[in-house]
């Protein structure tokens, strides 16, 4: 799902939030974000956020991809400016988003 998304957007200019936690409903392994290729975000403005921001972190800089480090996304939405940012996020990283969204 997260190549799918990444390859739909990769184009795209408006920044980007990628928020990662890994609690139960997510699971508590990231390893898996070794096999997504941030690679195709390159040249985009990305922020990595959530509980596992710098694990994510970690990723986007052997990519290559160059980013900032906003382990709050709320924050890291309200950080951008300019266009509204595209957000990607796993289950609880979302859920958290909408909710507070929704308040």
């Amino acid at each position: 799902g997260w190549q799918e998304m990444l390859s739909v957007i990769a184009d795209h200019q408006r920044p980007l939030v990628i928020a990662v936690n890994a609690r139960e409903a997510d699971g508590f392994d990231t390893s898996w974000l070794w096999d997504v290729r941030f690679e195709l975000l390159r040249g985009r403005h990305v922020i990595a956020s959530g509980e596992r921001a710098t694990d994510l972190a970690v990723r986007l800089r052997y990519a290559g991809v160059a980013h900032e480090l906003q382990p709050d996304p709320v924050a890291a939405v309200a950080s951008t400016t300019g266009a509204e940012p595209e957000v990607i996020a796993n289950y609880t990283a979302f859920r958290a988003l909408t909710q507070l969204g929704a308040q």
